[in-house]
């Protein structure tokens, strides 16, 4: 982590110094000054019941405007932001369910279900803009396993 903040930091004065080179006025947010990323909280991550299991899932730090979120869980191997099929279940979390950028929902997650079977595959508990909205400061993701069936 020390070399890319380095690294952003030399890119950063690099720029800096062209444009006070070239006579302009660059505005340069610094890695100090970045708003904190999204992150979420699950319950329980290990040993599920593959049969179905109620968890909640908590977000710090989310937007809360265009759509709201997507929490699910979903196959890693499947996953992308627009893919359907890379989930089982889901929850749409509406921009007012989310109240100073925090939110606590419950899910109830099942080893297979839908097109996703975590039995065999990698599967994580995940969030991420809503209807499409190509924000992906949204999505976060936690890994999830279930004990044998």
């Amino acid at each position: 982590m020390h070399t890319s903040l380095t690294s952003a930091r030399r890119a950063g004065a690099a720029v800096l110094a062209a444009g006070i080179a070239l006579g302009g006025t660059i505005a340069v947010e610094s890695v100090a000054d970045a708003a904190p990323h999204a992150a979420i909280t699950v319950s329980k991550t290990r040993n599920l019941n593959p049969n179905g299991e109620w968890i909640t899932v908590s977000g710090k730090n989310f937007s809360g405007k265009n759509f709201g979120i997507y929490v699910g869980l979903a196959q890693d191997n499947k996953y992308g932001p627009t893919k359907q099929d890379s989930f089982g279940e889901t929850k749409w979390l509406r921009p007012n369910e989310i109240r100073g950028g925090k939110f606590s929902t419950r899910i109830k997650v099942k080893a297979v279900s839908g097109k996703i079977n975590c039995k065999v595959n990698r599967c994580s508990i995940r969030t991420l803009s809503a209807h499409g909205v190509p924000d992906r400061t949204q999505d976060t993701k936690a890994p999830v396993s279930f004990r044998p069936f």
